[in-house]
């Protein structure tokens, strides 16, 4: 068995939910007995924090980004998740490397964006697909500060992304599962466990 075989990940646009239901989900999992971490991604670390403060900005260079969320993915990896699940817990991840494929390729090229993110992929990758109107909608309805990737036209070009890869557009290792953001977030956990199943080690008795 592989150390990433209990490694699952949430992806999708901003305002899609998915932080929301990954909690949900590993809220989930602890009920049912199961030992589990959840974390997200940018970490909370001082390159994380970078991140989020470039992100703020309206000019930036996609490519120095890039290189910053590659280097926060690798170090929250060895620090956080790699740990975890090498004492046998199920790490669920909000955001992981589909999202630096989806969110950075459109600039600076796909082939460059994996040839720089050195991590392993999780075993099963949820990906939130909600249209980037609705997403848009939602982020304003927060009352907060755009960030560089929030508007309608880039979150567009994320989504069509997004849906190349889980289509098998690359060569991401992970098995993406696309689920419907619209459903409520009870059913939407609902139909993340009936998709791990048995093939699933973390929950091989469901």
């Amino acid at each position: 068995m592989k150390l990433t075989d209990r490694f699952i990940a949430f992806e999708g646009l901003d305002g899609c939910g998915k932080t929301t239901v990954s909690k949900a989900f590993a809220h989930k999992l602890l009920s049912m007995g199961i030992d589990v971490l959840h974390t997200r991604q940018p970490s909370s670390g001082r390159v994380g924090q970078m991140i989020s403060d470039m992100l703020k900005t309206s000019k930036l260079d996609i490519k120095v980004l890039a290189l910053l969320f590659a280097a926060d993915r690798l170090q929250h990896y060895n620090t956080v998740i790699e740990p975890a699940l090498s004492v046998g817990k199920v790490v669920v991840c909000d955001r992981y490397r589909l999202s630096g494929l989806a969110y950075q390729s459109p600039k600076a090229g796909l082939g460059w964006v994996q040839h720089i993110d050195a991590v392993p992929d999780p075993a099963f990758t949820f990906l939130l697909d909600l249209p980037p109107e609705t997403a848009f909608g939602r982020i304003k309805h927060r009352g907060k500060a755009l960030d560089y990737f929030e508007s309608v036209e880039k979150l567009s070009k994320i989504r069509e992304e997004y849906l190349k890869l889980a289509t098998g557009g690359s060569n991401y290792d992970s098995k993406v599962i696309l689920l419907d953001a619209m459903l409520p977030t009870s059913e939407l956990v609902i139909k993340a466990l009936s998709c791990l199943g048995k093939s699933f080690s973390g929950l091989s008795y469901l």
